[in-house]
């Protein structure tokens, strides 16, 4: 890749390796918004973004922003490795308001260092961003704000992601907390907690402050399961000043 790449609305790219081992495209030096912009559907197998060859001096923004309505997928073997990101840059992957990331099982994003110094992301999902997350991994990333940043953001977990970044991204994880874009099991997947999602209207709502009043659900995060348990059995149950909260009926034992 030697200058920036665009894929345009309505349009599918699909980036395929045969090989054996994956194809490695590398990164050059690069002060553009984003090395690939997607605009319409791209589709990565067998293929890596690899920034090893940038100097002690070089860097590059974003490898990858998604747009609205862009759809970006890592499959098998496919990913991003040791890029440094520019000053400026919030992530390597910058998924914007109606863009959507996909990552599957074998894809992997490493080695991302650099970025803004107090909010960059390994992999940055602003607000209204989707993340759908049905595998892969995201590791030995160094940004503030860790492997991976929610902001407002929808994240659906259907797969095993492996998720560790900087053991020292901000944000303090407490015993409960508000679920509306993953903030539950995220916190567990970072941390090595369990962070359980209740089924919606099982935990009473009321005095929480709404972002997405449809999704939010509060929940417990704990160090063990059976934490978990005992916490929700404390928190959950009807609370007639949530109109979402579920009518109490038989208890188990």
């Amino acid at each position: 890749l030697t200058e920036p790449l665009t894929i345009a609305k309505r349009t599918q790219v699909k980036l395929v390796s045969d090989g054996e081992d994956p194809a490695v495209v590398s990164v050059p030096p690069s002060s553009a918004t984003a090395l690939v912009s997607v605009y319409g559907i791209l589709t990565l197998e067998n293929v890596v973004f690899d920034g090893s060859n940038l100097g002690p001096k070089e860097s590059s923004t974003s490898a990858f922003r998604v747009e609205k309505d862009g759809q970006l997928t890592f499959g098998a073997q496919a990913g991003i490795q040791s890029v440094k990101l520019g000053s400026s840059s919030s992530g390597a992957v910058y998924v914007t308001k109606g863009g959507t990331l996909t990552m599957m099982d074998g894809s992997r994003i490493s080695g991302i260092t650099g970025g803004k110094p107090t909010s960059a992301a390994a992999v940055y999902l602003a607000l209204g961003a989707v993340f759908n997350a049905q595998g892969g991994q995201i590791v030995d990333c160094t940004q503030p704000k860790g492997g991976v940043y929610v902001n407002g953001a929808t994240m659906n977990v259907s797969g095993s992601l492996t998720v560790r970044g900087n053991a020292n991204s901000d944000g303090a994880v407490k015993n409960v907390t508000v679920e509306n874009s993953g903030k539950l099991v995220l916190a567990g997947a970072l941390t090595g907690t369990v962070g359980v999602k209740p089924t919606y209207g099982g935990v009473s709502r009321f005095g929480a402050i709404a972002m997405a009043s449809s999704l939010d659900q509060i929940g417990p995060v704990t160090r063990t399961v059976l934490d978990s348990a005992l916490l929700q059995e404390i928190i959950g149950g009807h609370d007639k000043r949530d109109s979402t909260s579920i009518p109490e009926g038989p208890r188990p034992m």
